[in-house]
């Protein structure tokens, strides 16, 4: 199970900027595998779906490149696991008027 679920989860952390020592971590805190063996998110499935389902995952700065007509404001949280500091700074070099 340790494997597969590290293996799984690496392709849906790589955008998240991780070093490969910090990947193993931080996919047992995002994935579980449930009782049939399947491996599932920790979180609102719905907002994965996209990426479950294609083959391959969809380059993710392309599609923040859609928002580019889209007020965002972006908050991260000293302790997030879920956006890093490097991915919030590249976020607003891309998008300059992100709030």
């Amino acid at each position: 199970m340790e494997a597969t679920l590290v293996i799984f989860a690496t392709r849906y952390l790589s955008a998240l900027d991780l070093t490969d020592n910090q990947k193993p971590d931080h996919a047992h805190r995002r994935f579980h595998q449930d009782k049939t063996g399947v491996i599932r998110p920790d979180y609102d499935p719905p907002i994965t779906s996209r990426f479950l389902t294609s083959d391959p995952a969809p380059e993710q700065w392309l599609l923040f490149g859609c928002l580019k007509y889209i007020k965002i404001l972006a908050m991260r949280d000293s302790l997030s696991d879920a956006l890093s500091e490097s991915i919030l700074y590249r976020m607003a070099q891309a998008k300059p008027e992100l709030i």
